[in-house]
């Protein structure tokens, strides 16, 4: 599949991301997120980008922009019919001149019919992608060696963005997002659409409709609730800066745990999310005793909601506590999140077992 470009707008899709833009421009003004990046500041403005990023994916919106983007992508390819799975929402948020989002050229994975969709929740006053502009199954096996020489900032293809715009391409295509250089925020929303059960997140049968069990999981907060939650979530991430020297890591998830009177999926996602930015970006932190602190905050996350399982996968991939990780995990999983007999889980972990499909970790 070529990248999904032109003019077209979807009016549908362009009213809900008006929707959404609001609820966001509320958070950011709740929690005083300003619009300008500065370096040393880089670590207050990530704890709020997470925080809002947390708020967006599990925010009454996203149910209804699911099912937009799956109709939309089925009206697109309808020759696609093997592609019957989405992912949630994974909202971007790009400051002005925000250099610890500035990332080079990438593909989003090796899979076969694993596609991205990208749409922009704001307009973007700067051209918001670069697409290298050629794909095939040559390039596809040589894109490591093609994005280390630099050829795709010779050959690529600028892409502007504005609400109602939905663009689609597969895992293998060579791109990256631009340097945010106007004078706002932009955010934009991210969505996988595979053949197969994403691993790393819930997932969501394109032919099933949503469990109305988890509806609850997906709600809009209000100024005071934004206010709040803000306040928790970053008297957790300053504990655990805090207290990194001082306690060991298990001293430390007990007393956050102390600090939550249940499960909650937005703070799930957004400290998964935060161990992800700042093991991308560690020269821009400089945080003390760096990998004890991702790995506490990927700990957390699986246990107050497995929101991203990424943070499992990392730390399995480190061989974190070895075997009694899963343990672990079983012991101190009270708020019953992790998804411990499901595809994705058995998937990540390789446990020997078979795998059944319509067990999946869904939303």
């Amino acid at each position: 599949m070529n990248i999904n470009i032109g003019t077209h707008k979807n009016k549908e899709l362009e009213i809900l991301t008006k929707k959404i833009e609001i609820y966001v421009k509320n958070i950011f003004l709740s929690i005083d997120l300003k619009s300008n990046w500065e370096k040393n500041e880089a670590l207050d403005y990530e704890i709020k980008k997470s925080f809002t990023r947390g708020l967006i994916r599990y925010s009454e919106h996203t149910n209804e922009l699911v099912d937009l983007i799956k109709n939309d992508f089925k009206s697109k390819f309808p020759n696609k019919k093997n592609i019957e799975w989405i992912s949630l929402p994974y909202p971007m948020i790009h400051l002005s001149y925000d250099y610890s989002e500035d990332g080079g050229f990438h593909k989003d994975g090796h899979q076969n019919d694993f596609y991205t969709c990208w749409l922009p929740v704001t307009d973007y006053k700067y051209d918001a992608l670069s697409i290298y502009k050629f794909q095939n199954k040559i390039i596809d096996k040589f894109s490591s060696l093609i994005i280390k020489i630099g050829m795709p900032k010779f050959l690529q293809d600028r892409i502007k963005a504005s609400q109602g715009n939905v663009f689609y391409w597969n895992a293998k295509r060579v791109h990256k997002g631009n340097l945010n250089i106007s004078n706002q925020i932009s955010v934009a929303i991210q969505l996988k659409i595979t053949s197969e059960i994403y691993e790393l997140e819930q997932t969501r049968n394109f032919n099933k409709s949503q469990n109305t069990n988890l509806k609850s999981q997906f709600t809009n907060f209000d100024d005071e609730q934004i206010y709040k939650n803000f306040n928790l979530y970053n008297n957790i991430v300053r504990f655990i800066l805090e207290n990194i020297d001082r306690y060991d890591e298990f001293h430390i998830i007990k007393h956050v745990s102390s600090m939550l009177d249940t499960k909650s999926m937005p703070f799930s996602f957004a400290l998964s999310v935060l161990s992800q930015r700042i093991i991308t970006n560690r020269k821009i932190f400089q945080i003390k005793n760096n990998e004890k602190f991702v790995n506490i905050l990927d700990l957390i996350s699986l246990l107050v909601g497995s929101a991203n399982l990424i943070s499992l996968k990392r730390l399995i991939k480190k061989k974190y506590m070895n075997t009694d990780l899963l343990d672990f995990l079983k012991k101190n999983d009270v708020f019953n999140t992790i998804p411990f007999d499901t595809y994705q889980f058995l998937s990540i972990t390789e446990i020997p077992k078979t795998f059944k499909i319509n067990n999946n970790f869904s939303y």
